[in-house]
């Protein structure tokens, strides 16, 4: 069983408890942006690269992730942080996934 904690809708929550609602507008519409970034030895490839992408296409669909994008950096790192003795010795991929949320907001 995995020990990784993720951050959902600023909280830090067990991989295994994070849950998105059935009326989420990613699953009602496919209305989702997402960003993907390789990390090597612990360090995230070009993350303000890939974050500054994310929030063009953020602006562009109107959706408000409730971060700016310094913040979301900041978490990346944190994320990265509390996830050390989980992924130590292994490349991995960080996933910023960001919906408009639930509750008829389309």
């Amino acid at each position: 069983m995995s020990n990784r904690v993720v951050y959902l809708n600023g909280e830090y929550v067990a991989e295994t408890e994070a849950r998105i609602s059935i009326f989420d507008s990613a699953l009602m519409y496919g209305d989702m942006l997402f960003e993907m970034t390789r990390v090597f030895n612990l360090k995230p490839f070009r993350l303000r690269e890939h974050l500054e992408r994310l929030y063009n296409s953020l602006r562009y669909a109107e959706i408000d992730c409730g971060l700016t994008i310094n913040e979301m950096e900041e978490v990346t790192h944190q994320t990265i942080e509390k996830n050390l003795t989980a992924v130590e010795g292994i490349d991995f991929q960080i996933m910023h996934n960001v919906t408009r949320g639930g509750d008829g907001v389309l």
